[in-house]
Parts: structure tokens; C-alpha cells; sequence
């Protein structure tokens, strides 16, 4: 499968799977989500000497990404109350892609979404054989973002990142190159005058709660 072909089934897996589970949340309510899902993806080029180490992550914390951020620290972020995280299922074979979502029923288009792709299980569901890691995804998905703008505070997490010039994505990797741990997470969130800027705060928390 051509890089390119792959990384763009992905992404609009993930936001199909963000959309269709904020309709389900909000119980088929009149104002549907406004605009769609801001992406912040997190990775980045193997660090060199002077770089922090990619975090270390657990089989367990990547399976259940529910579990990385609380209600308390989206809502505090979103600045507005959000319902308990609620796990999503892409697209079947999609990488392996575990979905949470938080959304608003106060402020509709108001959300956030965290995704979680592992070395692991993008290997089980790759058309290529099983050779596709979570460095090739993220590098891939950073060759169509040409205009992306590193994010020097997450490089010194130990996970390099960037976001598109527009703000709406950031992008980090974790886990030691050659680890089936090693994971691309992507944060996506809506309704906020700054994007950018709270879906790279949620990302620092996902990463620290890796660490």
C-alpha cells in the first residue's frame, strides 16, 4: 500500500470514528459537532545524542487509552465540563487503532479525542506483511504535513513533535525504536479559540502519563 494511501485511510478513520461517537454521546441531539476533529499527532525523527530518550510504555497503558487522561484534566483544558471518557473502535484493520473520545453536552462542538496506534498491533492488521511500525506511520503522516512546526516542549519529553501550521495537529512517538510498545498518539480536539495549544497540553499530559 502506498504510504500516502495509508496514512490518509487512517486519518479519516479516526475521524469518522471521533464523529460518529460524539453523535452517540450527545443521544442524537439537534446541534451536531460544528467542525471537524483538530488533529494533534505526536512523533518525530530518531532523537540524536543531546535528546531525551522516548518514554518507555506499557502494553496495558497503549490497549486502553481511556485510561491516559482523566475527565479532570479534559475538561479543565476544553474549559468546559465533559462527559466520562467513552472508547471507540475505527475502522476494522486500521493499524490497530484504539480511539477515546470526551465530549460536551453543555457545548456541543466541544470535544477531544485520543488515539493510540502500537508498533504491535499495526503489525497484526498491515496489508504490507506486517512491517509497518509506528515510526513509519508517524514519518509518513510528517511527509504530507511539509508546512509542520516543531514543538520544541514535547521534544523535551523524550517525544518529538510538531503540529501543522494551522495549529489543528501535533504529532509525537513513543516507545523505543524497534519495541512492539513503541506507539504514534494523536490528540484531536474541537470548540477552543486555540487548538493548537490544548491539544499540545493534552498531549504533555498523555506523554507524562506514559513516562
Amino acid at each position: 500500500m502506498h504510504p500516502t494511501t495509508r496514512v490518509v485511510a487512517f486519518l479519516l478513520a479516526a475521524a469518522i470514528a471521533v464523529v460518529g461517537g460524539f453523535a452517540c454521546a450527545q443521544g442524537g441531539a439537534s446541534s451536531a459537532v460544528a467542525d471537524q476533529p483538530a488533529t494533534v499527532i505526536v512523533g518525530g525523527p530518531a532523537p540524536d545524542a543531546g535528546t531525551p530518550a522516548l518514554p518507555a510504555v506499557s502494553a496495558t497503558a497503549l490497549g486502553d487509552p481511556c485510561s491516559l487522561l482523566t475527565a479532570g484534566e479534559v475538561s479543565a483544558a476544553l474549559e468546559v465540563a465533559v462527559t466520562a471518557a467513552q472508547p471507540l473502535t475505527s475502522d476494522a484493520g486500521t493499524l490497530g487503532q484504539q480511539l477515546c473520545t470526551w465530549s460536551s453536552t453543555d457545548v456541543p462542538s466541544a470535544y477531544a479525542s485520543l488515539s493510540v496506534v502500537a508498533t504491535a498491533a499495526s503489525r497484526q492488521t498491515d496489508a504490507d506483511g506486517g512491517t509497518y511500525t509506528a515510526r513509519d506511520l508517524f514519518e509518513d503522516t510528517r511527509a504530507i504535513y511539509t508546512d509542520g512546526v516543531d514543538l520544541a516542549d514535547l521534544a523535551d519529553l523524550g517525544a518529538p513533535a510538531f503540529r501543522a501550521a494551522d495549529g489543528s495537529v501535533v504529532i509525537a512517538l513513543v516507545g523505543a525504536d524497534g519495541s512492539p510498545q513503541q506507539a504514534e498518539l494523536m490528540v484531536s480536539v474541537g470548540g477552543v479559540a486555540d487548538p493548537g495549544a490544548v491539544g499540545a497540553h493534552l498531549m504533555a499530559s498523555t506523554v507524562a502519563a506514559l513516562g
